[in-house]
């Protein structure tokens, strides 16, 4: 009889009517399912996600990619070491895939959860298609002997066959005893094989590519490696210094997030930056009546709100439906929140510490006399208070109710120690402002130079709002029954910085930009929705189209950050998932039971382990022979990479000392996607479609 601590896993049976219907009951694990496929209740929403974009997205064709070259490279530029690299790695990699594809059956046939079983299934499906993928490899570039050879390389290396049982031992011992024990066991083994054990040979490829050497083979291995899904060059990302552009953000930069359960913002610093070539497709929503645009890449996430339920979900680009009952989020309420966070106990267990900061949720009285000078105030250049510690401000009004408001506001600002004289014009009045030298903010007709988006809330936003619509603007009567505001202006940032206001205080915006002939200045229009922060996808378009060039994103805890393309507005998503690490982070949270002491102890020695058995395979593979890596770096970089994987799924790095990536470059080369497109067909063919299972 097996221990309590190694009770028997039991497959589920192919039928049960017994079982439970309601999915909220699910398990991963050990529940009662029917095993009929019911998707219309979802309790792992991750899962079912990550099965359309595995099974419908990422997905390539090995064959479209011409080796030719590669085949005259092996034989007349790869010295003798990178020669046996070469084909030791692959012969790995052809195992690893080989074990993948049996044990998924298997994990498949335990779990009890639709969904996640789909989403393990559709990975069985990718994992076939890299096996193929070295076939076509060795097929193209050896000769038929030499690749039989390389096949059968594990009964004539005796590293190698070490290796594959090394990595096949803790299937083996599912199988041969499907305790619980067991499957947690051969789930770290899954997550360990796909975030590590592939990553000595990727960065041997990674090496030749980045020298110029077997480019169609290092392609194939991107295509099988994770991508990131990024914002076309151009965009711009919130930050508390407003709108900036994804290529000018400095590394003290906070970034506003927003959150899909509250519709608040709050500030962070991006844990990830992502700036990269791109060559595939991309995508553009465009609202063709507003104007209204934004561009990203395929498989990017965009917030979509339920007009209905008021729910939001994240949907790839390319899946998005464009309905009257669907809209996507243009701004938050930014309440005074930052959120801090040490990156590896994130990683680990998504800790973070949300902090209330000291802001301001009403305008002042000086504030109001600043929104004021903006619009019809002029800075007396020759007086400027040297002596009599005033700067003077000039005003001219001949509208009575602008007199009536900027009196109001003067007297409230006499507090201050600010003085005032009214004067008669032919034309209504004008004013002598005497603003004290030592009073802050100091005068100025730009808004930038005395709001600090992080330092006001969305209370605050909205007086600011109202206040400068009845100076430089006007509030239109009923228009379409909706509430909406106007404001213009000929400076360019006080347009950005009233539309980062208002993605903070709830408020969508549409911008134009309208040029005179006889004018100096093009003259920028703003249209403030109040009541509205989102727009209605049923006007949107959406269209595909090829591109080159740069893209650019970054990471934040909430996984949804705040973006501008050509005056348009967007709340998008930024995260992805996987599949193995998800798994085992929903086990810990539903089934903590099985995370005994003793397992947890084996999880951090097995990844030593493992670890351990990387490094030592890929030194042997490369013998510290192959240009532009060694034995060093080697051993660095698959501890920085244990440290990382171990982290993400809730324990402590394992080595303190290595905290930095010593082969950076191989974020950014590995990132590198690559289109064929027929510009005779209706639509480019993109194997921009990374795995996701690779981090």
């Amino acid at each position: 009889m097996l221990r309590s601590s190694e009770r028997e896993l039991v497959r589920k049976l192919i039928f049960n009517p017994e079982g439970e219907r309601d999915a909220n009951r699910r398990r991963i694990v050990k529940g009662n399912p029917t095993n009929i496929i019911e998707l219309n209740n979802i309790k792992y929403g991750w899962a079912f996600e990550l099965y359309k974009t595995m099974g419908f997205s990422n997905f390539w064709i090995p064959e479209e990619i011409p080796l030719l070259e590669d085949r005259k490279q092996y034989e007349r530029q790869l010295s003798d070491y990178e020669k046996r690299a070469y084909e030791l790695v692959l012969s790995f990699l052809i195992a690893l895939d080989s074990f993948q594809v049996d044990m998924l059956k298997d994990f498949g046939r335990m779990v009890t959860a639709p969904e996640i079983e789909m989403a393990i299934t559709a990975q069985e499906f990718q994992e076939s298609i890299h096996a193929y993928s070295y076939q076509f490899i060795l097929e193209s570039v050896v000769d038929p002997i030499r690749a039989d050879e390389i096949y059968n390389y594990w009964r004539e290396d005796e590293r190698l066959r070490d290796r594959n049982q090394v990595v096949a031992e803790v299937y083996n011992e599912f199988i041969r005893k499907p305790s619980e024990e067991n499957f947690v066991k051969a789930v770290i083994g899954n997550y360990i094989l796909e975030s590590l054990y592939f990553y000595s040979g990727f960065a041997f490829f990674y090496t030749l590519g980045r020298q110029g050497k077997m480019t169609n083979t290092v392609q194939q291995i991107k295509y099988i490696n994770r991508d990131e899904l990024c914002f076309v060059e151009g965009t711009e990302v919130l930050t508390e210094r407003g709108f900036v552009d994804f290529r000018d953000l400095k590394e003290e930069d906070l970034v506003a997030q927003y959150d899909m359960e509250t519709g608040e913002i709050s500030w962070t610093k991006p844990y990830a930056y992502v700036e990269r070539e791109y060559e595939g497709s991309m995508y553009r929503l465009k609202h063709p009546k507003s104007g209204w645009e934004i561009v990203a890449t395929e498989g990017h996430e965009f917030v979509v709100r339920n007009l209905k339920s008021g729910k939001e979900v994240k949907k790839p680009v390319e899946s998005l439906k464009l309905h009257p009952y669907a809209s996507i989020p243009v701004a938050g309420r930014y309440k005074g929140a930052e959120e801090r966070y040490d990156l590896w106990e994130y990683i680990s267990s998504r800790t973070t510490l949300l902090e209330r900061k000291k802001v301001k949720s009403k305008l002042s009285p000086v504030e109001r006399l600043l929104v004021a000078l903006q619009a019809d105030g002029y800075i007396d250049p020759l007086r400027r208070g040297k002596f009599t510690g005033y700067q003077q401000l000039r005003f001219y009004f001949s509208l009575e109710r602008k007199v009536k408001r900027f009196e109001e506001i003067l007297r409230e600002c006499e507090a201050y120690g600010v003085k005032w004289k009214k004067f008669r014009r032919a034309e209504g009045f004008g004013y002598t402002v005497y603003y004290p030298k030592d009073l802050s903010p100091r005068p100025t007709k730009f808004f930038d130079e005395w709001v600090d988006p992080g330092k006001v809330n969305n209370e605050w936003v909205r007086d600011f709002i109202e206040e400068l619509v009845n100076w430089d603007g006007y509030i239109p009567k009923d228009r379409n029954r909706r509430r909406v505001y106007y404001y213009s202006t000929k400076e360019e940032r006080n347009k950005d910085l009233v539309q980062a206001l208002c993605a903070l205080g709830g408020m969508r915006t549409v911008v134009s930009k309208e040029k005179n002939p006889r004018a100096r200045n093009p003259v920028y229009r703003v249209w403030i929705y109040p009541e509205e922060d989102s727009i209605n996808t049923q006007s949107m378009v959406k269209e595909e189209f090829y591109y080159r060039g740069r893209v650019y994103c970054v990471s934040v805890p909430k996984g949804n950050i705040v973006v501008r393309y050509r005056g348009s507005v967007c709340v998008a998503g930024n995260c992805h998932v996987s599949l193995f690490r998800n798994i085992v982070q929903t086990l810990k949270k539903e089934s903590p039971e099985l995370f005994t002491p003793e397992i947890k102890s084996w999880i951090r020695e097995y990844f030593k382990y493992a670890v351990d058995q990387e490094i030592r395979w890929g030194q042997y593979v490369t013998q510290n022979q192959i240009l532009g890596i060694n034995d060093q770096l080697i051993e660095r970089y698959i501890k920085y990479l244990g440290n990382l994987r171990i982290s993400q799924i809730g324990f402590d790095p394992l080595y303190p000392e290595v905290t930095e990536n010593p082969m950076k470059w191989i974020d950014d080369f590995r990132k590198i996607n690559n289109t064929k497109t027929d510009f005779f067909q209706r639509k480019p063919q993109t194997y921009a479609k990374a795995n996701e299972l690779r981090w």
